[in-house]
């Protein structure tokens, strides 16, 4: 049975946030208790980032360092994601809804109550991520690491995976039957009590080694 995740505890009404380069003091970019919509935000890279109770509508980021950040009780709706980095990053209650995410780092951050809901992932990774509730849902992944991911709670519904390397990551808890996996990478001794449908299994089998064969009459 899924988990319920706990939502951005975000309000419906945030005051407008205009970014400059300016908004940016002390080395420091804190965005708290504002909504961002249809802005660029790009090459950042020396600049502490924490985001707090904020919601971000058709933004585009693009080569940012959200390198331990801190981010709490955020929404990214129909924003585009490119070579950005949140690698060791703390996320607590985050949504993203319909966003687009090319070339996204996850590595050794903690990830709790965070929600990918439709949209793409393509060439992300969260290897070595520590990971406590995450949903997947109607979404593309492509080119997706999971390598050597420390996760409880973690589901995946309606989820397209194309490619993607679960090495190193126990797989027991997991329930892939609402996913179509092609061309996954596993561990042999990490997937005892994985879900899989019959197809799934096969290609499991596949994987392993094993060499099926068609039943004697």
């Amino acid at each position: 049975m899924r988990k319920k995740i706990n939502k951005p505890k975000v309000p419906k009404q945030l005051e407008n946030f205009i970014y400059t380069k300016n908004s940016i003091e002390d080395g420091e970019l804190k965005i708290k208790n504002y909504a961002i919509e249809k802005q660029e935000i790009t090459n950042l890279e020396d600049v502490r980032i924490q985001l707090d109770v904020a919601y971000f509508k058709g933004v585009t980021f693009e080569n940012i360092s959200f390198k331990d950040a801190d981010c709490m009780d955020v929404v990214f709706e129909k924003c585009i994601f490119i070579r950005c980095d949140f690698s060791g990053a703390g996320l607590h209650r985050i949504v993203f809804s319909d966003c687009k995410c090319v070339g996204l780092q996850f590595s050794d951050a903690f990830l709790s109550h965070v929600h990918f809901i439709g949209g793409v992932l393509e060439l992300v990774s969260f290897s070595f991520a520590k990971i406590r509730n995450i949903q997947f849902e109607n979404i593309t992944c492509r080119q997706t690491d999971f390598f050597t991911v420390d996760w409880k709670d973690a589901s995946f519904t309606e989820v397209r995976m194309q490619s993607a390397d679960f090495t190193g990551t126990n797989l027991g808890a997991i329930d892939f039957t609402k996913t179509e996996l092609e061309a996954v990478q596993i561990s042999v001794d990490l997937v005892k009590g994985c879900r899989v449908n019959e197809q799934q299994a096969l290609a499991f089998a596949a994987i392993l080694g094993l060499d099926i064969q068609e039943p004697i009459e």
